[in-house]
């Protein structure tokens, strides 16, 4: 059910470079910043 408003705010990221701040913690630039150990507060399952 959460594909189509991830869908949205990546094609806006890819369009125009825009970040929306829930998808902050899955950024691919956390490892070379070594931020990878972050514990998760959202399980979705």
């Amino acid at each position: 059910m959460m594909a189509p408003a991830v869908g949205r705010l990546l094609a806006a990221y890819l369009h125009d470079g825009t970040r929306h701040p829930m998808l902050e913690r899955w950024r691919p630039e956390r490892f070379a910043l070594g931020q990878s150990q972050r514990r998760e507060d959202m399980i979705i399952g």
